[in-house]
């Protein structure tokens, strides 16, 4: 779960999984921006999020090389 009260500026563009529910398929997006109750992300690279429920989010860590 992602903490919205936590979210900085520089978490935008980050990646994130959304899964609607247990055992369901994920889906991987990219945060476009937030407000006091959703997260909107982006999971069909059009730059254009949805408003999608922080408990349902997830970071992607990426390694580094």
């Amino acid at each position: 779960m992602i903490d919205i009260k936590t979210l900085k500026p520089e978490d935008k563009d980050r990646k994130v999984v959304y899964q609607s529910y247990k055992g369901g398929p994920l889906e991987e997006g990219r945060i476009t921006s937030w407000n006091d109750t959703f997260i909107f992300v982006d999971y069909t690279n059009v730059g254009r999020g949805n408003a999608t429920p922080p408990n349902k989010l997830e970071w992607i860590y990426e390694k580094e090389i």
